[in-house]
């Protein structure tokens, strides 16, 4: 099997790509081309099959990609097939907002813990987690 070195910049339209693919999923899109997912990210359908190219044969040439397949194979290349702990430094509104923000878990992130060096902002409660010393980090 060769093995290729992925150019950073196709590991981030693989995501965006993904994005796309839920949201076509979430249409009741079945089967895909892909100068509709080009245009649907703004790249060219060379691009979107050089980018897939890396990782294997997809799709049916003239009839294109089956949405939920292409989709599933990409939630597989980027990790995201997989459960995520997530800990989140900071408490403060942006922490609080990330913690509190349910399309991580949609997406296999769970928040497990919650560190800060406010001692006002320990033992405070966000959502279903306790804000902890940042001290714990390396226990965590």
């Amino acid at each position: 099997m060769k093995v290729y070195k992925i150019p950073e910049a196709t590991v981030m339209r693989l995501s965006i790509y993904s994005r796309y693919l839920h949201q076509l999923l979430e249409d009741g899109v079945n089967t895909v081309a892909s100068g509709d997912i080009a245009s649907g990210v703004g790249v060219s359908s060379a691009q979107v099959r050089k980018d897939l190219a890396y990782f294997g044969e997809f799709g049916t040439r003239g009839v294109g990609y089956k949405v939920e397949e292409l989709y599933g194979h990409l939630m597989k290349i980027l990790g995201l097939d997989q459960n995520w702990n997530v800990i989140i430094i900071g408490a403060g509104k942006l922490g609080s907002a990330l913690a509190l923000y349910k399309g991580f878990e949609d997406r296999g992130f769970k928040v497990t813990s919650i560190l800060d060096v406010d001692n006002k902002r320990i033992m405070k409660q966000i959502g279903d987690v306790t804000v902890e010393s940042l001290d714990l980090l390396e226990e965590r």
